[in-house]
């Protein structure tokens, strides 16, 4: 049975982010019934086994997908089998190890003279060397 291998990513959905997902690779779905999953079994993000059933994506696909949202803050191993329509469970998959948190305390709060920017080397971003952040000077200014 194909192995799952893990990935934390961030959703975002227009203008709205969404929390980070547990995702799965892809299954590309089989003629036969039994290597097709359509549930998954999570073990290692609660006290018990969560089971969900398999999202569907626009090509067909088929990925093992759970929203952290809900999740405490808190370190994680988790492992998941596939379930196919028969009932019939995979081996669970390696164990993939994370941390849910949130980032550290901002520290040396401070005015500055300049806006900090950094532009990374080789950029194609324009650099703008006006003193408004906002627009270009209209015209040279020889004083």
């Amino acid at each position: 049975m194909k192995s799952l291998s893990f990935v934390l990513w961030l959703l975002i959905v227009g203008t709205v982010s969404a929390a980070p997902f547990l995702v799965s690779d892809p299954y590309v779905p089989a003629s036969d019934p039994n290597l097709n999953p359509t549930q998954f079994i999570i073990h290692g993000l609660s006290a018990s086994d969560i089971t969900i059933n398999a999202t569907t994506l626009s090509g067909g696909n088929l990925v093992l997908e759970y929203d952290l949202a809900t999740l405490p803050n808190g370190q994680y191993t988790v492992t998941a089998a596939a379930l196919n329509i028969f009932g019939g469970e995979s081996p669970f998959s390696v164990p993939f190890a994370f941390t849910k948190g949130v980032p550290g305390v901002p520290t040396n709060l401070h005015i500055s003279p300049v806006m900090l920017t950094w532009i990374p080397f080789g950029s194609r971003i324009p650099r703008i060397s006006s003193p408004s952040p906002l627009r270009r000077p209209l015209a040279l200014s020889f004083s």
